[in-house]
């Protein structure tokens, strides 16, 4: 019988802070971003919970600070969309989140690749992933990405500008 790779049902079971923590690369210094190290989507880490697939930021948020009203987003001080280090997040609204990107000067900056500030990966890391025989869940270990960054960046998905 083959070997099933999907995580102990007792696991997912676990209340949602236990599991939370499962997956958050932390540091000693308070000033530090505390990576998301599981599943991302558009840059953000994800969890699932009762069903739902929330941003890993909304939950390290009101973990701490409580219930996230209707209508307002958390926003990242430290710019960086891995980061659940709830010191560095805000409750805001969309418009106080443009006007922060705006301030910033990160509206339509034009990044590519690693010339994004947060960026993890490097172009020689992208040739890498694109030319090893290793799996994707072996890479990401590796490197320090999610296994869906590592599909990304194999199916061109991302860092389309690498050859």
């Amino acid at each position: 019988m083959a070997k099933s790779k999907r995580k102990p049902r007792r696991f997912q079971l676990l209340p949602i802070a236990e599991r939370f923590l499962g997956y958050v690369q932390r540091t000693d210094d308070v000033d530090s971003c505390w990576l998301w190290t599981a599943s991302m989507r558009g840059g953000y880490g994800r969890i699932k919970h009762h069903g739902r697939d929330i941003g890993a930021h909304r939950v390290a948020w009101a973990l701490t600070y409580g219930t996230i009203p209707d209508g307002f987003s958390i926003l990242h001080r430290c710019d960086n969309r891995r980061c659940v280090n709830p010191a560095h997040l805000v409750l805001g609204t969309q418009r106080d989140n443009i006007q922060d990107m705006i301030a910033k000067d990160r509206l339509g900056r034009g990044f590519r690749g690693g010339q994004y500030p947060h960026a993890i990966l490097t172009s020689e890391d992208v040739r890498e992933i694109r030319r090893s025989p290793d799996t994707g869940r072996a890479l990401a270990k590796r490197l320090g990405v999610s296994p869906s960054t590592i599909s990304d960046v194999r199916r061109r998905r991302h860092w389309t500008h690498v050859t």
